[in-house]
């Protein structure tokens, strides 16, 4: 699941999340400090959250057959 708050996808979202303001927050305080924050979105390695709660963009082969943890970008989401 992603770590970061979505208003638009909470389905996806861990427990775990940080608020959008809390990540604000943080991005203010390395401002401050002239740190950059880069954010890293680990994907495709972690996109079992989003298949979990939107089957239908599972991947498939020719068969039909599902590539396991794989989407299907192809499909609009």
């Amino acid at each position: 699941a992603f770590r970061i708050e979505s208003k638009t996808h909470p389905e996806v979202v861990s427990d775990e999340a940080l608020t959008q303001d809390e990540v604000r927050g943080i991005v203010a305080l390395a401002n401050s400090r002239h740190i950059e924050v880069v954010p890293e979105i680990d994907s495709p390695g972690h996109l079992g959250a989003v298949l979990a709660a939107h089957p239908d963009l599972q991947l498939r082969n020719t068969a039909g057959v599902e590539s396991k943890g794989s989407i299907d970008i192809s499909k609009p989401g």
